[in-house]
């Protein structure tokens, strides 16, 4: 019998041993931090831009859940797959470059829209190109970084999505005042709308950025391997073995995405219609919420490499169990506050607790499966998370809004029941596969003993 707490990484490995990382890692993580930062920028501008889309192309609320929702959500989740199984199997650097470019692209053609059709076609393309960015990069970290190290360098990495959502909430006000100056003084963008200008702005960098996945080298594979089995046969015994901590992990962490990509995309449009905040207004307070959770998720990250450290190796599903319990109270309140001031700090505490979440499945993964499967392992939770969660979170909220309770300024109440109903599932199911969790670590620990 093996004791969970002596569950550790292979003793053949120098790097587990020492607990060293070299320099060359945490370079790879900086250029993969800055990567996400720039996808996540790509992603969550159009959260800024909802009122003039939506006035622009003439949509309803449920056309503009369409296109923060499915049109991006859809693709990156079915691009994941086939994503992953590349990472287990192809150059991750080759990968991530190609990506970068696609998305950066697919970005700038959302300023040359004049339709919700074509805006939704380019938004599918910004998905199709994002989708290796978290396989490529779990992956890289798994293989660069101890495991007594893993959880801050994924919780470092995962700051990504906060600093591009910074960007994108801090400046996105101030890109459209400043885009409607220039094609004010420019009469060669004579009927060219603000928003089609700040979409080819935030999108253009990539094109430079993507060189930065040639700066470094890729780490060596490395973990328990799968002889004699197909990578086919590998998967399938995996998820046999893992099934009930997978179907509670996949069902649990899905809920949270739901939450996660409705506040993302509707908040900046709830403070508007309720509070009547300008993007100018309510964007440097949204992009600060966003700062201070990358600084919270570092902290987690090092609170749990600390825990873990001292045997408590199934940590990374309870303590994420302990946020989601002080999250709870937070999320049926937020919406309901009557100050706009209250309303963000609610929002941001719960940005903060609960939604840097990603790091909590990566590191999971990290401990239980093979290293030859954590790509399509990661991609599938992703392709999940991307179809169901991402797609239908957006979607939801403008459902309720438009449909039930037929009132678009009553988004508050929409966010309130799919922001509080999904996390309060989502604690209890997370709950459950703590014991399948560590039955997993063990039987992974053995294997590699």
């Amino acid at each position: 019998m093996v004791d969970i707490a002596q569950v550790d990484a292979p003793a053949s490995d120098p790097a587990f041993d020492r607990g060293t990382t070299p320099v060359r890692a945490w370079w790879m993580l900086a250029v993969l931090l800055t990567l996400t930062t720039l996808a996540f920028l790509d992603r969550y501008i159009v959260a800024m831009l909802v009122q003039p889309i939506k006035q622009d192309l003439k949509l309803t609320d449920f056309e503009i859940g369409l296109l923060l929702g499915p049109a991006f959500a859809l693709s990156y989740g079915l691009a994941a797959l086939p994503c992953g199984w590349a990472v287990d199997h192809f150059a991750r650097r080759r990968i991530l470059l190609i990506s970068c470019f696609c998305w950066s692209v697919a970005t700038m053609a959302g300023g040359l829209a004049r339709s919700f059709g074509a805006l939704f076609a380019a938004r599918v393309g910004v998905g199709v190109g994002e989708a290796s960015l978290g396989p490529v990069s779990y992956s890289l970290l798994a293989d660069a970084f101890p495991r007594r190290r893993l959880g801050l360098a994924t919780a470092i990495f995962q700051t990504g999505a906060k600093l591009g959502g910074a960007i994108a909430f801090g400046i996105g006000g101030l890109f459209v005042a400043w885009a409607s100056y220039i094609i004010g003084v420019t009469p060669g963008l004579a009927g060219v709308a603000p928003w089609h200008l700040v979409l080819f702005m935030v999108g253009a960098p990539g094109l430079i950025v993507a060189f930065l996945t040639l700066s470094f080298a890729e780490p060596q594979r490395k973990g328990v391997q799968t002889e004699g089995l197909t990578n086919r046969a590998a998967i399938v015994q995996f998820a046999r073995e893992n099934r009930a901590l997978l179907s509670l992990m996949f069902a649990g962490f899905g809920l949270v995405g739901l939450c996660n990509s409705a506040l993302i995309q509707w908040v900046p449009t709830f403070m508007e219609r309720r509070f009547g905040w300008m993007p100018i207004e309510y964007g440097p307070t949204l992009a600060a919420i966003n700062l201070v959770a990358a600084a919270v998720a570092i902290g987690q990250g090092a609170v749990v490499d600390h825990l873990y450290a001292r045997g408590m190796k199934d940590i990374w599903l309870r303590f994420y169990s302990w946020l989601l319990a002080i999250a709870l109270p937070i999320a049926w309140a937020a919406f309901v506050m009557p100050s706009p001031w209250a309303c963000m700090i609610f929002v941001g505490a719960l940005n903060a607790i609960a939604l840097p979440f990603f790091m909590y499945i990566s590191s999971t993964i990290a401990l239980v499966a093979p290293s030859r499967l954590r790509g399509q392992l990661n991609a599938s939770f992703l392709t999940f998370i991307g179809v169901v969660s991402a797609g239908l979170g957006p979607l939801l909220v403008g459902f309720i809004t438009t449909y039930i309770l037929n009132d678009d300024n009553a988004i508050g109440t929409s966010l309130m029941i799919t922001v509080g109903g999904s996390l309060t599932m989502a604690f209890l199911i997370i709950r459950l596969a703590l014991k399948p969790a560590r039955i997993a670590i063990l039987r992974s620990g053995t294997a590699q003993g």
